[in-house]
């Protein structure tokens, strides 16, 4: 379920996968209301996704788009099923590439310039430095474009908890040893941001900031809602657990 809705398998998404991405929906919702209103704002007309859940994502924002393409890591597969299934709906489907060195788009849209880059929890994954990824989006930006992330906010409640108790806010470390990790380049926590750190990271890469959007997610769990809400109104707004932000291409 980890890879839920996205093509590491060769096939549209599975019954389990769909109810995966029901307890998600709120938070996909949110990442949707947010990029759309830049789209809408800025007159966009093409976008690239890569990574998680992506196919959710850009098959709702296709029919607001004249061209909308989703990517995500190689798995070896040919993904021939998947990709006719992606196509239905208008969306062409990638391969992209993640390293040190930043991010590359390995498939024929290698070159092309978009007006908006979207990222929903994928800078929290990756094991690297943030900044060269970050600068590398620009290869894929149009000189006016606007890239889009999602990130749990580091400051939540439940990781506050985490750390009070003595334990790594984010990272479970008896889950290092099992193989997926051992083998996986990303898949736990490595890094999460609060907005501070996020438009730090973002302004040094040449990036400015137009559109925040800071939210407590209610994954089914009323009581724990509830209570993060309580938390965030004593905490006058500094507790909450996502983050959807936007940033706007500087001159460079």
């Amino acid at each position: 379920m980890i890879n839920a809705f996205s093509p590491f398998y060769d096939s549209p998404p599975n019954d389990v996968e769909l109810e995966y991405l029901n307890v998600l929906r709120e938070h996909h919702n949110n990442f949707f209301n947010f990029t759309l209103k830049i789209i809408n704002d800025f007159n966009f007309s093409s976008a690239i996704e890569i990574g998680s859940y992506l196919t959710n994502v850009a098959v709702r924002l296709k029919p607001h788009l004249q061209s909308m393409t989703a990517t995500d890591v190689e798995t070896g597969n040919s993904r021939e099923n998947y990709r006719k299934w992606a196509n239905k709906f208008g969306v062409k489907v990638g391969i992209n590439s993640i390293t040190s060195n930043g991010i590359r788009i390995l498939s024929k849209e290698d070159n092309c310039r978009y007006d908006i880059f979207l990222a929903s929890e994928i800078l929290e994954h990756l094991p690297f430095n943030p900044l060269p990824i970050i600068k590398s989006i620009k290869h894929y930006l149009n000189d006016d474009g606007v890239v889009v992330v999602s990130v749990p906010n580091r400051l939540s409640l439940a990781k506050i908890v985490r750390f009070i108790l003595g334990r790594h806010p984010y990272i479970k470390f008896n889950e290092f040893s099992s193989e997926d990790y051992i083998l996986a380049n990303y898949g736990h926590h490595w890094l999460e941001y609060n907005v501070r750190d996020l438009d730090y990271v973002f302004e040094i890469c040449g990036f400015k900031r137009i559109a925040l959007k800071t939210v407590n997610i209610n994954y089914k769990k009323k009581l724990s809602f509830v209570a993060k809400q309580i938390i965030r109104l004593i905490t006058l707004g500094l507790v909450f657990d996502q983050i959807y932000a936007a940033y706007r291409r500087s001159n460079d």
